[in-house]
């Protein structure tokens, strides 16, 4: 029996109908027996069901790369893709007796542009000298530049303003290339690209209302172009992302994930560049938390805002290789990755420049310990590209530290990363409220917290936390 791919104009029960019916002809010569897979179910019991058969006969095959698992949260999209990927290496699986499936080799250059500020410069700087190093060079990326850049300004700048541009062509370079101006609807035009990536700026990124109606308008501004340049190119919109500024305003990473899971949902867009979510991941465990030095040390420079050259630039890079390689079939596995990231890629001075320097910051030596922790963060944030993975289980602590003043409602002493806390600090009888601060427990200087009016307290817990209040 040949091959049934699933399209996106099948019914649920001609869908479900080619899935029985390649899981039969998989499990033929093997000791799987399938269990039937039903669309009278819940949403999350037929995708556990799909993957578990999946799962199985992975494991007959002897194949050990990364599955593409469905979820009840996926667009219809993602999940007939992720099915038809796995259905088809579980074919090239049988059909060779077994093993890995084949690394392909792209047959044509993957072009990628990004719409970006200074975070996507963070994210993709080492994009390419990952590639180079696991031997992929049919690629070709660009990003545009500009400081804080959100949806809204570039729907503004389309046709007007020339953005600082950086191209590399994994063919011809092994630096980045000095740098071109050029207008978004220029670059847009100047190539076939296969995906276009948007990204919001991070201060807008916490707040809904921002994507809209910007996403829709930019993402029409780029099939025009796209209709003009080469009508019967095929090409995909992306989004890369965003990691969240430490600043208390916009340190909100579900809020940011949900955000973009909506919009990305609202518009269609199916491939996601998880680099943010990796970088919450890694932060779970306390190791990463702590790395570096100033005042927030976890991955930022002392800005509060940047990655740090080094570690949290590799892992943003890790995550959008690995996103690239499943959409693309690059022959990538993140997880077998050896690229060593140095100082000297982003000093001028260096005889190792590697010709920009999107960085901020002291630089983070990977060791084995932490590069083993981006793998597993990455590799989380694939699977789940909207939510936070805590790494190992590890929880973060709250302390309180209360004088003359007490808790109303759910004080927890252990949170999840990124979960709020929220409840009312009143003061004991004949006492009132005179301070209230909060602290990292790593870090000396405290920062003052104005209660609300019945005083409510609530906060964004991203480290171990201490929170005193006094009441005299």
């Amino acid at each position: 029996m040949a091959k049934k791919d699933l399209t996106y104009s099948d019914s649920a029960g001609s869908a479900v109908g080619k899935i029985n019916d390649n899981f039969g002809e998989l499990a033929t010569g093997t000791s799987v027996t399938p269990a039937t897979v039903t669309k009278d179910v819940k949403a999350s019991s037929f995708c556990t069901a799909v993957n578990n058969v999946m799962t199985a006969l992975r494991t007959a095959f002897g194949m050990s790369s990364s599955l593409h698992p469905i979820a009840d949260t996926n667009t219809a999209k993602q999940v007939v893709d992720n099915i038809n990927t796995d259905i088809t290496n579980l074919y090239a699986a049988q059909s060779s007796g077994g093993g890995d499936d084949p690394t392909p080799v792209p047959d044509e250059k993957i072009k990628v542009l990004f719409f970006g500020n200074s975070f996507t410069a963070n994210s993709v700087f080492y994009l390419p000298f990952i590639l180079l190093n696991n031997g992929i060079t049919k690629f070709k990326v660009a990003f545009m530049f500009a400081a804080g850049a959100s949806l809204e300004d570039y729907v503004g700048w389309y046709s007007s303003n020339p953005i600082t541009t950086h191209i590399f062509d994994g063919e011809n370079d092994t630096v980045w290339p000095s740098s071109v101006s050029k207008r978004p609807d220029v670059n847009v035009a100047s190539d076939d690209w296969d995906l276009i990536v948007l990204q919001q700026a991070s201060q807008a990124s916490v707040d809904l209302s921002t994507y809209s109606p910007y996403t829709a308008q930019l993402m029409s501004l780029i099939s025009g172009t796209m209709a003009s340049a080469n009508p019967s190119h095929q090409y995909k919109i992306g989004w890369n992302v965003t990691h969240a500024r430490m600043a208390v305003a916009y340190n909100n990473p579900l809020a940011i994930l949900s955000n973009i899971q909506s919009t990305c949902q609202s518009n269609s867009i199916s491939v996601i560049l998880p680099y943010g979510t990796a970088i919450y991941n890694a932060l779970t465990k306390k190791t990463m938390r702590t790395i570096g030095s100033g005042s927030y040390r976890n991955f930022k420079h002392s800005d509060g805002t940047h990655l740090s050259p080094g570690l949290a630039m590799y892992a943003a890079s890790l995550a959008i290789a690995q996103a690239l390689s499943d959409e693309f079939s690059l022959g990538f596995d993140a997880d077998d990755d050896t690229t060593a990231p140095i100082e000297g890629w982003s000093d001028s001075s260096s005889e190792n420049y590697k010709g920009i320097s999107p960085t901020y910051g002291s630089f983070n030596e990977i060791s084995n310990e932490s590069r083993a922790i981006v793998k597993a963060a990455v590799a989380a944030a694939i699977q789940s590209k909207f939510a936070i993975t805590q790494l190992d289980g590890e929880m973060l602590s709250v302390q309180y530290n209360l004088t003359g003043c007490s808790i109303i409602g759910t004080a927890p002493t252990s949170v999840a990363y990124g979960q709020t806390i929220s409840f009312r600090i009143v003061a004991d009888t004949g006492k009132t409220m005179s301070s209230v601060t909060w602290k990292l427990d790593w870090r000396g200087a405290t920062t003052s917290y104005t209660l609300g009016e019945n005083g409510e307290f609530e906060k964004v817990v991203t480290d171990n936390l201490i929170i005193t209040a006094t009441a005299t």
